[in-house]
């Protein structure tokens, strides 16, 4: 009784506020990560966009120009997986989105559109130059034509992520002894000289 008597005197007679203590608990709701609760239906488009998410990642990190994106689906992704999955279960336009996205090889559609972007890639690249062409186009109804400068380049981090340098992949594909003898069997002379840059 003694200790709360003194402490209580010395309060008063220095006039001092007592200061409240700070408490996690008492920082305001924050909407991007403090949500009510949730269905089981959003936490289900949670988890598959969180392997798109995933996928992604596992795209871009083991590339040098990309790695950073990594980090940050990394440092973001996990927010963004768990807001998408609150809007699905709010909107059955954003559900069908998710579902066609994720459907994997029951969606013929997305699985030759994927199959398909390393080859598109692969091209654009193989003929990529620094060089500026010029290309003519002749106007309709008229003897006058316009020329365009126009130079090919896959600057997409991501795209040149998935494609090789095109004398490293000659240098994979064509140094195979036995695929060589296959295609020379058919009378076809491949027109490779061998020599690889070194470059990836």
């Amino acid at each position: 009784m003694s200790v709360t008597s003194s402490t209580g005197t010395r309060s008063r007679n220095s006039g001092a506020t007592k200061q409240p203590q700070f408490k996690i608990e008492d920082i305001p709701e924050n909407p991007l990560t403090d949500a009510p609760q949730r269905t089981k239906r959003a936490k289900e488009y949670e988890a598959r966009v969180t392997g798109l998410l995933q996928m992604g990642m596992a795209a871009c990190v083991e590339n040098p120009s990309t790695v950073a994106d990594a980090a940050a689906i990394i440092e973001h992704g996990p927010v963004i997986a768990s807001k998408m999955g609150d809007l699905a279960d709010h909107d059955e336009r954003v559900r069908k989105a998710v579902d066609f996205i994720t459907s994997g090889t029951e969606n013929p559609y997305l699985s030759v559109a994927i199959a398909t972007l390393p080859l598109v890639a692969q091209i654009l690249r193989n003929h990529e130059s620094d060089v500026t062409k010029n290309v003519e186009f002749k106007i309709p109804f008229t003897k006058k034509t316009v020329r365009m400068p126009f130079k090919i380049k896959l600057k997409n981090p991501f795209l040149r992520g998935i494609t090789k340098e095109p004398e490293v992949l000659s240098q994979k594909v064509y140094g195979q002894p036995e695929l060589m003898a296959a295609l020379r069997s058919q009378g076809l002379n491949v027109a490779w000289n061998g020599m690889a840059t070194g470059k990836k």
